[in-house]
């Protein structure tokens, strides 16, 4: 006799909710990738300094804290990888073959 399944899903604390994690970079954040900008209010917003090589480097932005800006940043490079397979077939068209 088959008996009745029950999916039991586990939630965070009542009142906490769960942090988005950052998943996509392969290396720490470093300093000189933030900008802060004090607004007329005193508070702070922040700005993602993001350089791509061959462009000036963008400000992306504002965020309301750093956090949010890495997170921005997190999504950036998960956009980034998911069309890495169109850069590289740009590279195969003005590669080389051979062994290095």
């Amino acid at each position: 006799m088959a008996t009745e399944m029950t999916i039991v899903k586990e939630s965070p604390e009542a009142g906490r909710r769960q942090r988005e994690r950052v998943s996509w970079l392969e290396r720490r954040a470093e300093a000189s990738w933030f900008v802060a900008q004090k607004t007329p209010k005193g508070g702070t917003k922040w700005f993602l300094r993001f350089e791509v090589a061959g462009f000036y480097p963008r400000l992306v932005g504002p965020f309301t804290s750093k956090r949010n800006t890495i997170l921005c940043l997190n999504g950036l490079h998960e956009k980034m990888g998911d069309f890495w397979g169109e850069i590289q077939d740009v590279r195969d068209e003005y590669g080389t073959v051979g062994e290095f």
